[in-house]
């Protein structure tokens, strides 16, 4: 918001970058939040305290991830004082704040968990702020407030969940990224997390702009883990592979293998779109693709064969007009 003293070297690094650049209305900050509605993940703010709602010096402020979708209004935001429930799970965290005049100031941590931005379920997780805070503007009326969530973020996390979550080819041709550029500017940008033994930084000073809608957060009748989706779970765990290769690679210099599950070799979409060309068979037995365990004669590995075609149910409902059995006489 312009104060003098607050950092947002990300910003600074990616801002001019097409999807990002922008108060509110760039492609994958749309797309992020839109997800969020629609039901792909939901994070809640409670803040309680004994005293005053707008002046309390003994507040405490928790953010986490809630298993209820959010509940829309007629124009499709977000319908204000529905009930959700808050996990205390990996993406949750419980600080100290004071309430001065309607503005939320939390103490600051040296890691602050949250629900993590994502428009596709593997990117969906934990964001851990280093050294982060949170501070927060009520509405007089209660019904809404504005606020920053701040710290340090791990660089290397941050370029793989943003190149990586589609595939790097993807997100360079459907977003005009470009992941070399992205990746320069993050390195050079970093101001936080100095790692002793490169010398150099590995976290990056970041912001998430809050707007909120009011609610009642509650905690749940007995605990719970963060639901799974079992379909998507093979592919969240290749996109951890991507981030823990990115990783590596910073740190060591050196080309990592693609891990298997990913699309980053773009196979076989390559292969399919290369039919009928006349140059495709001596290209592709050029074309340096990583081969995994468990392919077939034509090089498919496991995970994008064919999947067995589902069962019919035991009960199907029918528009025929039902046949009345004939009764026994």
């Amino acid at each position: 918001d312009g104060e003098k003293g607050i950092d947002n070297a990300l910003y600074r690094s990616w801002g001019c970058d097409a999807p990002w650049r922008g108060g509110g209305n760039a492609t994958l900050d749309l797309r992020a939040n839109d997800k969020m509605i629609e039901g792909l993940y939901t994070m809640v703010i409670r803040v309680s305290g004994n005293q005053d709602p707008m002046n309390d010096r003994d507040a405490v402020v928790e953010i986490g991830y809630s298993p209820d979708n959010i509940v829309k209004d007629a124009r499709g935001g977000i319908a204000a004082d529905y009930s959700y429930r808050i996990l205390q799970s990996a993406q949750y965290t419980k600080l100290k704040a004071r309430i001065n005049n309607g503005v939320v100031e939390t103490e600051q941590v040296d890691h602050l968990h949250s629900p993590r931005i994502a428009w596709f379920y593997d990117q969906t997780g934990d964001t851990n702020f280093r050294q982060g805070k949170i501070r927060l503007n009520m509405a007089r009326d209660g019904l809404s407030a504005t606020g920053l969530l701040g710290g340090y973020r791990d660089w290397r996390d941050l370029y793989a969940e943003n190149t990586f979550a589609q595939d790097g080819g993807q997100q360079g041709t459907r977003e005009h990224e470009d992941a070399v550029s992205l990746y320069y500017a993050l390195r050079r940008n970093a101001d936080g997390m100095l790692n002793p033994k490169t010398g150099k930084y590995d976290g990056i000073s970041s912001v998430y702009r809050l707007r909120m809608s009011s609610a009642y957060v509650v905690d749940p009748g007995e605990a719970m883990e963060i639901p799974k989706l079992a379909q998507e779970e093979d592919r969240k765990a290749a996109f951890e592979g991507i981030k823990q290769a990115v990783i590596k690679g910073a740190a060591t210099l050196i080309p990592q293998p693609v891990p298997p599950g990913t699309t980053e070799a773009s196979f076989p979409a390559l292969e399919s779109e290369m039919d009928g060309l006349p140059g495709r068979e001596y290209f592709l037995k050029t074309l340096d693709r990583p081969h995994y365990e468990g392919e077939d004669a034509s090089g498919l590995p496991p995970w994008l064969r064919k999947k067995e075609p589902a069962k019919p149910p035991k009960q199907q409902v029918r528009n025929e007009v039902p046949v009345v059995a004939a009764q026994n006489k």
